[in-house]
């Protein structure tokens, strides 16, 4: 339970507000990079959204891509000034977290396990920003940290075969279709060789 500003002596009171606001903004530094990467991978996925899910945003013209780009970049500036203000190591930590989820959208989300260990980063990245906010990090925040991003790996891969189950390909060797086994979950389903044929990965 949150103590009551009214009963803390004056000096507890100042700790006490001075921590809020640390962790607010802490929670609006992981907002705005968190938020800034969605919007980066709506536009990376932006030509095979128009085929395989045309409804989204960017495609179906709710949104242009310019609008996207500078979303994107307000969310950015906003994210990393915000982490600067708390100190050098937490913009270091919240730059570094930033630079994997942004290399993850254009590139790392085709390759395979590295892509994987990516994810799980931008998992533990959080965990070691809040323990700059309080008392550092330490060896059992380290350890914690660890564990945290072999279980983002492995879930991480996971997902990555359990999506490549539910995807075959028709026989014929000239198709670039591909099909969810399950018809509730459509995908690209195109045979022009030329056709950006890949599945959408978050």
């Amino acid at each position: 339970m949150v103590p009551s500003l009214r009963r803390l002596p004056r000096s507890r009171t100042s700790e006490f507000v001075a921590l809020s606001s640390s962790l607010l903004i802490g929670f609006l530094v992981g907002f705005a990079l968190a938020a800034s990467a969605m919007v980066l991978n709506d536009i990376a996925d932006v030509n095979i959204d128009r085929l395989n899910d045309p409804s989204r945003p960017i495609p179906s013209g709710q949104v242009s891509l310019r609008s996207a780009w500078a979303l994107f970049g307000l969310l950015s500036a906003l994210g990393l000034a915000l982490a600067a203000l708390q100190g050098v190591p937490e913009l270091a930590l919240a730059a570094i977290s930033y630079a994997v989820a942004v290399s993850y959208d254009l590139r790392g989300k085709r390759t395979g396990l590295p892509g994987n260990m990516m994810v799980a980063f931008t998992g533990v990245s959080p965990v070691l920003y809040g323990a700059l906010l309080s008392r550092g990090i330490n060896l059992t925040v380290a350890l914690e940290a660890l564990m945290i991003f072999l279980a983002g790996c492995w879930l991480a891969k996971s997902r990555t075969l359990l999506k490549a189950s539910l995807i075959t390909v028709p026989p014929d060797g000239d198709s670039l279709s591909l099909r969810f086994n399950s018809s509730s979950s459509p995908c690209l389903m195109s045979n022009s060789p030329t056709t950006p044929s890949a599945q959408r990965t978050k």
